[in-house]
């Protein structure tokens, strides 16, 4: 079932509950009808843990990737200041190593 059948779903039940004798497949059908044109999707709350030395080898091996891909080091560089940073502004400590700072 989609999110949007679950929601609808929920409602009818909650308008069914409130008004007695109510044909809830009738309300469905009109929910249907008037949710048609839009997108639903449930929100996510989710908390992603801060695990700073699986980040920092998830970067590098994403530079190390672009440079084999034959990136210029314009833009490399570019990427570390970025990395550099976005890391910064969350307070995180600098996720590159030397190593891949002489990229």
């Amino acid at each position: 079932m989609s999110e949007k059948q679950d929601l609808m779903n929920a409602i009818a039940s909650r308008i069914q509950a409130e008004i007695p004798g109510m044909n809830i497949s009738t309300l469905i059908s009109l929910l249907a009808l008037e949710m048609e044109p839009y997108d639903i999707s449930k929100s996510s709350r989710e908390i992603t843990v801060y695990r700073g030395f699986e980040n920092k080898k998830l970067i590098e091996k994403f530079l190390v990737c672009k440079r084999v891909k034959g990136l210029t080091p314009k833009s490399l560089t570019m990427y570390k200041e970025s990395i550099h940073f976005l890391t910064g502004l969350m307070g995180n400590p600098p996720l590159i190593s030397e190593e891949i700072e002489k990229l």
